[in-house]
This record gives structure tokens, sequence and C-alpha cells, in this order.
């Protein structure tokens, strides 16, 4: 690949990773970033033993929204070493990996003068900014390929799900139960006909449910 074909490639993958948004998906955010930080401080590990820091995550960071498939970051924790490894994630397929020092948290917890909203935002930035590397890197190395990184397409909806009318019939009878239970909630008129709006509403999400790809959820 050119140079310049690489440098378009990597501005490109940078807009994708950086527009997307930190979803309530995540199971690792601020708290778990200063618990890392103190722990380190005060030369004490998380409470977990060395094998299972590595073989589960911390926790993780979900990135969505900007028409892009979901992103995530695997977050670990290695004591005796006192680096974060960090495995990356485009869906669910695994693109590569990378590592953060602990000294280099606490650094940057110190830089921000103990704001955890400064702090967690250049947290963030350098995650993302280590995430592009790695997959600029996975797709010269065909890791990758750079149309499925980039793809848009819905994994759950076909497009002949328009044309289904049983489909149709239930998604929109799904939405009206749904808005009607709201508007009881909201003009404190609950009664059994309440009730009886759940059970269809629910009937009616299963239906879909079996319709659409839900199984790849």
């Amino acid at each position: 690949m050119h140079k310049e074909k690489q440098l378009l490639l990597e501005e490109s993958i940078d807009k994708s990773i950086n527009g997307q948004s930190f979803s309530e998906r995540s199971t690792f955010g601020k708290k778990e970033l200063l618990y890392f930080v103190f722990q380190a401080k005060q030369a004490k590990p998380p409470v977990c033993t060395d094998e299972d820091s590595l073989n589960s995550p911390f926790g993780s960071i979900v990135f969505t929204g900007n028409t892009q498939r979901p992103r995530t970051i695997e977050l670990f924790y290695n004591k005796n070493k006192e680096i974060v490894p960090i495995r990356f994630f485009h869906d669910k397929q695994f693109v590569g990996e990378d590592e953060l020092t602990v000294f280099l948290l606490t650094e940057l917890f110190d830089e921000s003068d103990g704001d955890i909203n400064l702090f967690w935002s250049i947290f963030i930035d350098l995650i993302q900014e280590l995430f592009v590397k790695t997959v600029f890197r996975a797709i010269l190395l065909g890791k990758i390929k750079e149309e499925d990184f980039f793809d848009k397409t819905s994994r759950f909806f076909s497009k002949d799900l328009s044309e289904d009318r049983s489909f149709m019939d239930n998604l929109n009878y799904l939405k009206w139960n749904v808005s009607s239970i709201k508007e009881d909630i909201e003009k404190n008129s609950l009664s059994v006909n309440t009730d009886e709006k759940l059970i269809r509403a629910i009937q009616s999400y299963n239906s879909v449910l079996e319709r659409i790809l839900y199984k790849r959820i």
C-alpha cells in the first residue's frame, strides 16, 4: 500500500473510532481507573490473583455510535510487571493488543491535578489512539479486512423485513402497547388494562425477536 493510501486509511480509522461514544454497556469507568491508580500508589494489587487478573478482564470499555460497529477494549492487570494489558475488539473480532504501564497512569493522574474528569478524558484519548494504531497495523498485516472494519450493514435486520407484513404488524403493535403503557404511567391511570397491554407488548416483542437475527446478539 502506497504511503498516501496508508495516511488516508489511518485518518479514516481515526475518524471511525474517535467519532464513537463511551457506552453504558462498559464495565470499566472512572471508578475502576481510579482504583488502578490508588492501588498502585499504595503498592497494593486489586483483589484478585495473578492468574485471575491475566485470564479475566478487570473491566471493558465499549464504544458505540458514529454508524459504526461497536468496539470493545478489555483491560487486565498484571501486578508483578505493573502493567495494564489491553485487548482490542472490533465488534467481537479480536484485532490486537497493547499495554500501559501503571507508572504512566499515575503520571497522567498527577498531571491532571486530581481532576477525575480531565484524567478520564486523557485516558480515553490515549486508549483510542492505541486502538487506531492497533487497527491500522492489523489491516496492513491482513488480520482484519478494511471493508469489514468499515462495514455499516445491520447484523440483525434483513432488507426484506419491510415487506414482511407479519413482522411489521408485530413491530407496530409493540410500539403502540409500549406507548400506551407509558401514557398510563404518566397520567397515573394504571389498571388491569395496563397489565394486559404489557402482556401483549411482551408477546409482540417475542414475535419480533423470532424474526430478526437476535441470536447474533
